[in-house]
């Protein structure tokens, strides 16, 4: 692996969709350096070790190089990009719209002085029963036993 041919090619981009090629082809599942990464399985201990710390400063070299080369495309292509828009490694794939609009309903309480508060969404037996002192043969502990109960007197309950 040159570093220097990866550097020019990485400077030599001009457009974002060039430096994600070569980031995909660099950095990508089935880019180069995971391929390096799979060779070291075969080496000894030692190799492993020098040749993994090897591996991974190359791998923060070309993130590096593609960060540093994201910022002057950003530079020189001011009209092209939204901004809002911020090219980064760490981000990958999007938010599911549900929890877009969520978050924008929380904020909208929010700004009512409302607090969110989040707790698990399945209660355990623990925190149902044993600290609320309910004994084992309690009713409310039997599987069909129900939150809500329709009483035999209900209006609406036909036989």
């Amino acid at each position: 692996m040159d570093l220097d041919q990866i550097k020019q090619q990485i400077a030599g981009t001009t457009t974002f969709d060039e430096l994600e090629k070569i980031r995909i082809e660099l950095l990508g599942r089935q880019g180069t350096i995971n391929q390096e990464f799979q060779k070291i399985k075969n080496l000894s201990i030692d190799e492993k070790k020098s040749q993994g710390q090897k591996i991974n400063e190359n791998k923060i070299f070309i993130e590096t190089a593609i960060m540093k080369q994201s910022k002057k495309v950003t530079k020189e292509n001011k009209k092209y990009i939204n901004n809002k828009t911020v090219f980064s490694l760490k981000k990958l794939g999007h938010l599911h719209p549900i929890t877009i609009t969520e978050r924008q309903v929380n904020e909208i309480f929010r700004k009512f002085g409302f607090s969110l508060y989040d707790g698990p969404e399945i209660e355990t037996d623990e925190y149902c029963f044993q600290r609320m002192n309910v004994p084992p043969d309690h009713p409310s502990r039997e599987m069909q036993d129900s939150i809500y109960r329709i009483s035999p007197s209900h209006p609406n309950l036909k036989y």
